[in-house]
């Protein structure tokens, strides 16, 4: 009995470590949840026609998971928005972790 747990528990890590997304995989679901279109500097929004400066783009590679972050800043005539969006992969799909939009 002991060695069919470590065996399905072992399975069960390796799923994790093959199935762990990509960053194209995170800029496919950043566009299609948040609807951005990211290259290397910029964010264009589906939603408005507005360009967003990529402040930092963090990247955080674990075993079985991963953590991308990205802060986008969009300047308005009036104000400026940041907005800060984490997403956690695991499974080959990202999970909404923290989005935080501020306006200065």
């Amino acid at each position: 009995m002991k060695f069919k747990k470590t065996s399905i528990l072992f399975i069960i890590l390796i799923v994790l470590f093959i199935t762990k997304p990509s960053e194209a995989t995170f800029d496919k679901w950043l566009l299609k949840k948040y609807g951005y279109a990211c290259t290397e500097d910029i964010c264009l929004s589906q939603k408005s026609s507005k360009e967003n400066i990529i402040i930092t783009k963090e990247e955080k590679d674990y075993f079985f998971f991963n953590m991308r972050n990205i802060k986008l800043q969009e300047k308005d005539n009036r104000q400026t928005m940041l907005m800060f969006i984490q997403g956690t992969g695991i499974l080959g799909w990202y999970i909404p972790f923290t989005i935080k939009p501020v306006v200065k």
